[in-house]
């Protein structure tokens, strides 16, 4: 049921992004599953020069993933996952802008429409030459004067006056934008791995280990498996590195140059000096889904950490995580390697991500906030000498005494371990200290800590449509199992005729579970003992299944409330209007158009909400 609701879910999002064609192929498609291409025009009921049409839309987008066997023909099927994450783009957008700012921002909103692109053929959408001059301020004496680029793939037009403050003006920022977003991993490179099914990569990467390291050998013994497991998890390790390392795709230039930052003296807290970077133009571009998934993940810690610990300490957090980010490229765990010898056990250490309390003093001095916004003190007395030290200001490296600087720093580092301390003493265990490297080493538990997000999504669902009570009720039996009602009445000091009502709605809903267990062979029902229970994995997809009708519904919603006031839109659309609204709007248009926004706003929104709650349980 899960499946037909994603179904309908994804088909609904290609419609609005793409069209009614590229929807009836991705329908087909969905439909028929892999699918030949001979087979997909004689199924889809349109002609072939549509199909095809409409296919390589689909591809282009990354929708549609395809295999061409060494002997057969090319195989086409549904890319779920990537049809899914059109209902993120909005976030994902939001999210690098807050990050890395509006440069990279608008870069990466640039590849989500393309699909993907060549850097040269993101140098032709920035046309440089149809522009606006806007004047910024004096940087060092000289008045600089800079033209704002109009984004044809953003399909903005060519006449519109921009400033050139949030916006790509020439061709060095654009490279500048798209290297900061390969380097912190939202962007990555297309290989020709990249459009095949997860089938069909894992049954090339086996063929290559027995080709390679199995030449003639014996793959089906118990030793023999184990040997050939590890050795194709080796290689797909080996295969995401290579996919990964960027250092073959910039020509930097031999003389460093020092750019300038938002403040007219060109000082720039993320950057004293950076090389000017100049992506190879041939270098196929996409974003990277999966590290956005890892950043969302840390923005979902940081605000459930700040509820219980505050806004200081998550701010610590925040830069823990993002300072993990760079060592994180999924949120899937690791395949580990299989012992010989005894079965089931690894043969390496746990994968563990960790950092030291240095490296986040570091970053939170190098971010745009700074210190300056985080009372490090935990509303303590701060020591002598320390109140007025601005770690990011400009007399950083050469005012101050070195030895009140080494102490300083040394009491921000005291500081930082005391709230470091207060996450990895926390109940849910936000982190957790392993060496006292570097001042301490600290690793965040990302495995214990999704179980954490999880059940705290389903108690707020559950407190939502039932109250308090019920997420109490469901927290005891997560806790103690199949419980009876009088045992569940002693565990949550309630009445039997408080929790039955409670506990049969909730039954009714799908959250709890009874299992009947006679007393006697009769099996009579007044001679039964009922156990309720609750089972995570069953809610989890039951909440999923839910998310997603609620998703198409909101989406479906939108559509009809969109042809209400479809000539009013048409009608603000036209390009005499557009800039001209009081004249050629009439009040009756202005009052449609506003209630209809405000509606489309408010469905978005729940939209996003249940994004998120999909993201939880399913993704994180």
């Amino acid at each position: 049921m899960a499946k037909v609701n994603l179904n309908e879910l994804c088909l609904l999002l290609v419609e609005e992004f793409y069209g009614d064609l590229s929807a009836h192929v991705f329908k087909t498609l969905a439909s028929w599953g892999r699918i030949t291409l001979r087979n997909l025009i004689a199924v889809a009921d349109i002609p072939a020069k549509h199909v095809l049409h409409g296919l390589t839309v689909l591809i282009q987008q990354h929708l549609v993933f395809h295999h061409t066997p060494p002997v057969s023909p090319s195989y086409y099927e549904v890319d779920w996952d990537g049809a899914y994450n059109l209902v993120r783009s909005g976030k994902i957008v939001s999210l690098v802008e807050a990050r890395l700012g509006p440069k990279p921002a608008q870069a990466l909103s640039s590849l989500l429409q393309l699909g993907h692109a060549r850097v040269s053929d993101m140098e032709e959408a920035f046309k440089y030459d149809k522009v606006s001059v806007v004047p910024r301020p004096a940087t060092n004496g000289v008045n600089a004067a800079a033209t704002a680029p109009t984004d044809t793939a953003a399909d903005k037009s060519v006449d519109q006056l921009t400033s050139t403050e949030d916006k790509i003006v020439d061709r060095t920022e654009l490279h500048q934008a798209l290297w900061q977003l390969l380097e912190a991993g939202f962007v990555s490179k297309v290989h020709s791995r990249t459009y095949h099914p997860a089938a069909d990569r894992q049954n090339e990467l086996e063929e290559d280990v027995r080709e390679n390291q199995f030449q003639g050998g014996k793959t089906t013994g118990p030793k023999a498996r184990v040997r050939f497991l590890n050795a194709v998890m080796l290689r797909k390790r080996q295969w995401r590195e290579e996919e990964a390392n960027i250092s073959d795709t910039i020509e930097r230039g031999a003389k460093r140059v020092k750019l300038n930052g938002d403040m007219p003296n060109g000082n720039n807290r993320h950057e004293y000096a950076q090389d000017m970077v100049t992506l190879q133009g041939g270098l196929v571009l996409r974003v990277n889904f999966e590290k956005c998934l890892v950043a969302m993940r840390s923005e979902r810690l940081v605000t459930h950490a700040q509820r219980y610990l505050g806004e200081n300490t998550s701010r610590v957090y925040e830069a823990l995580l993002h300072v993990l980010e760079k060592q994180v490229t999924t949120c899937k765990p690791r395949d580990e390697l299989v012992s010989e010898d005894k079965d089931g056990d690894t043969t390496e250490e746990r994968e563990a991500f960790t950092t030291t309390t240095r490296h986040v003093l570091d970053y939170l001095e190098s971010s745009p906030d700074g210190l300056e916004s985080i009372d490090l003190t935990l509303g303590g007395v701060r020591p002598n000498g320390t109140h007025d030290h601005k770690p990011n200001s400009k007399n950083k490296f050469g005012d101050c005494d070195s030895t009140n600087s080494i102490k300083a720093r040394n009491d921000l580092l005291g500081q930082i371990e005391v709230h470091l301390k207060l996450l990895a003493e926390h109940q849910y265990g936000y982190a957790a200290k392993i060496s006292d490297r570097g001042h301490s080493e600290y690793e965040v538990p990302f495995h214990e800590l999704r179980v954490t997000l999880k059940n705290a999504e389903i108690e707020s669902i559950v407190a939502f449509r039932f109250g308090t009570v019920a997420s109490r009720i469901v927290r005891i039996l997560k806790a103690r199992g199949k419980l009876d009602e009088k045992q569940v009445c002693n565990f949550a000091l309630l009445k039997l005729k408080d929790i039955r009502a409670l506990l049969d709605e909730m039954h009714a809903a799908g959250y709890v579970e009874t299992q009947e267990i006679p007393k006697d062979n009769t099996r009579q029902p007044g001679r039964s003992l009922y156990l309720w229970y609750f089972d995570q994995e069953r809610v989890e997809k039951l909440v999923l299944q839910r998310s997603y009708k609620a998703m198409s519904r909101c989406l479906q919603r939108i559509k009809v409330q969109k042809e209400y006031v479809k000539g009013s839109i048409e009608k603000a659309e036209r390009t005499d209007v557009v800039g001209n609204e009081d004249k050629y709007l009439t009040n009756a248009d202005k009052m449609l158009l506003r209630t209809w926004r405000e509606q489309e706003e408010k469905l978005l929104c729940q939209v996003a909400r249940m994004d998120e709650g999909v993201a939880v349980i399913r993704d994180y």
